[in-house]
């Protein structure tokens, strides 16, 4: 097979924009397809090769295995290596857990699997893995293990049908993506069945090319080029975490990289653009960056207090390829040489080197768990735990109403209704209310404001949203009793997250959740009328916004505590907290006064320092940057139960 400079280049058009994507550049919100270029380049050359050795009789498959070894494990190992000192100074103990079943799925070719069954991509939690990006890695080592045993066992039988069962596979696993993109979307990024269909594509390339040397007119070798390119930055530039990925969607990027791959031929201009040498070094250098990039920016995020500035993830983003290129030149470069390392040396290490980061991995999860370590932050961590309300009267989402209707056999019951944050609270609100003889029936549904005729897009990701409403509203006229409705105001009514002004930035889609009422009235009035509406049938007892921190409350504190800084310290602005909730403030001081107001932000936050506590003796307020704590809980339900007793009672 000869040399294709282009494709090298090729390589830094796809690495870059992953790059960046990973950084959290909002422009290249689509940057995570380069991931796809990756697989069809792989399957082209992949398959080149082995089709040359098989047609020259001297496919040896210990040869395929010795080459992929070279070329894939000693830059991954290093960049392991250089990674686990790190993690055991700056990780948080679930976090230092996580990595070192990482680190042992990375050395065993199944992170694939680890990450899908943690996290879906796209979630904040996934970008604070240091090695969430080996996924790709694990699927391509997948490939490489199934594919060639297939062609030993079907070349026999010629090319006709060899193509042919590969058409096959490609046409279930593209269907299969397809699919689970919209039903199962972590199983569709992550799994080699959903992704196979991509190596697919450079796969069969490779067949075209060994066949035949097109012979294409300039004109359309031109615009064959150019659109794939075009394809390909489309996808960089338009996608974002919400496109259904990688089913019908993945088509843009992957015939983008086809059609390069098959027109980018001498003479276009794509051929000269791809081939210019600046960009064919850093081609050269895409796999190490690749590994570089992932680590450096979540290990930064790790060690700030707050979200790490545009400067700091952009000069990371730059250290990347200094650093790609001390790897490739000094590790990557030797060991692909085989003047330097024999075969037998090569699997001896790659084993060595296989069973060393497993017993790593075992080993450190196993012992991160003991409790032995930073008892102080384990305490501040454990707040994350214990709070959910597991009484057979709390429920979720849509439910049999008879389950409702066994809850209501008491003389004495209050209903709360509302999003994860009423959830968060009705534990201790029960606890307070059993004091007193009262059953709270606990419904709630998260990221669902509850108030009717309203809605948020995608419907498809809300969809139970309507259906709880529906069931909840009825069953309160039918069986009217005393309601407290929590709710996440701000969120619901603005749509953006928190951003506290001094770091503390919530991590997720901007402006993309706002909640629309069903008639043509203002949301803000359709939100008061339904309320007073509410409160003429029982007595409505309404928990304003709960101040929100901006930052992980736990993982800030156990972060100081571990850097040698004073927790308590840690607060954040009432003015921020008072500017971003004029709507919602606008809405209560306009409730009927029938209606009883819990103002939460009174219990916690100052009207002297101008300032909001996150935290209480060393006790977190919140389990993350805005759910109440079961501390914080306690206190808004001790406020709530007053407007349900009165103290003369």
């Amino acid at each position: 097979m000869r040399y294709r400079a282009e494709i090298d280049g090729l390589r830094a058009v796809a690495v870059i924009p992953v790059i960046l994507f990973h950084a959290g550049f909002d422009v290249f919100s689509g940057g995570y397809v380069g991931v796809d270029v990756f697989f069809v380049i792989s399957g082209y050359l992949i398959t080149s090769i082995i089709l040359d050795d098989l047609e020259a009789g001297k496919f040896n498959l210990i040869g395929f295995y010795e080459r992929r070894a070279r070329r894939i494990l000693p830059a991954l190992f290093f960049i392991m290596l250089i990674c686990i000192p790190f993690a055991w100074m700056w990780l948080m103990p679930k976090d230092l857990a996580e990595f070192e079943k990482s680190i042992f799925a990375v050395s065993t070719f199944s992170s694939n699997f680890l990450f899908w069954q943690e996290s879906d991509y796209f979630d904040t939690a996934a970008e604070l893995k240091p090695l969430l990006h080996t996924w790709s890695l694990a699927v391509e080592e997948q490939y490489y293990i199934l594919f060639p045993l297939f062609l030993i066992l079907t070349w026999r039988f010629g090319k006709p049908l060899v193509l042919t069962s590969l058409f096959i596979v490609f046409v279930i696993s593209l269907g299969a993506a397809e699919w689970a993109a919209y039903r199962q979307p972590a199983t569709a990024f992550y799994l080699l069945h959903t992704r196979g269909w991509e190596l697919l594509l450079g796969v069969f390339c490779a067949f075209y090319l060994n066949r035949f040397t097109p012979s294409l007119s300039p004109v359309i070798s031109q615009f064959g080029s150019l659109t794939g390119l075009a394809l390909i930055l489309l996808a960089v530039f338009a996608y974002d975490a919400s496109t259904p990925f990688p089913g019908l969607y993945a088509l843009v990027p992957t015939v983008g990289t086809v059609l390069i791959i098959l027109f980018a031929v001498a003479g276009t201009a794509v051929n000269a653009l791809l081939g210019h040498r600046s960009l064919v070094f850093f081609g050269l250098l895409s796999y190490s960056a690749y590994l570089w990039h992932q680590p450096l920016i979540a290990f930064a995020r790790h060690r700030s207090l707050t979200e790490p500035s545009d400067w700091m993830i952009g000069g990371l983003c730059i250290a990347t390829f200094p650093l790609a290129y001390l790897s490739w030149r000094y590790v990557e470069k030797p060991f692909r040489h085989r003047g330097n390392l024999t075969r037998r040396a090569i699997f001896v290490l790659s084993i060595t080197g296989i069973t060393l980061f497993s017993a790593i991995g075992l080993s450190g999860y196993i012992s991160q768990w003991s409790g032995d370590r930073h008892d102080e932050v384990f305490r501040i961590l454990s707040v994350k735990d214990g709070w959910e309300d597991k009484d057979p009267c709390a429920f979720s989402g849509p439910v049999e109403i008879t389950e409702i209707k066994r809850c209501s056999d008491s003389d004495s019951v209050v209903y709360l209704i509302g999003d994860s944050h009423a959830a968060a609270i009705s534990k201790a609100l029960r606890d307070e209310l059993t004091k007193l003889q009262i059953r709270l029936i606990s419904w709630t549904e998260n990221a669902c404001l509850p108030i009717p005729d309203t809605s948020r897009e995608p419907l498809s990701v809300y969809r139970n949203c309507a259906e709880y409403k529906q069931q909840v509203f009825d069953y309160l006229s039918d069986n009217p009793a005393p309601t407290v409705i929590v709710t996440r105001w701000r969120f619901n009514i603005v749509g953006d997250r928190f951003n506290n002004g001094e770091g503390g930035v919530e991590h997720g889609p901007i402006g993309l959740n706002v909640v629309t009422a069903g008639d043509s009235m203002p949301l803000d009035q359709h939100i008061e009328q339904n309320l007073n509406k509410l409160a003429e049938s029982a007595p409505l007892i309404v928990v304003n916004q709960i101040p929100e921190a901006g930052w992980d409350v736990p993982n800030t504190m156990a972060k100081m505590i571990l850097f040698g800084q004073d927790s308590e310290k840690r607060t954040t602005s009432y003015d921020t907290y008072v500017d971003q909730n004029r709507r919602v403030n606008r809405i209560m001081n306009d409730l009927s006064d029938s209606i009883g107001i819990v103002f939460a932000n009174r219990l916690i936050c100052s009207d002297e320092s101008r300032r909001c506590k996150n935290s209480v003796e060393g006790v977190p307020l919140y389990w993350d940057g805005h759910h109440p704590s079961l501390i914080y809980s306690m206190l808004i339900s001790r406020e709530i139960v007053k407007f349900l007793v009165p103290p003369s009672e």
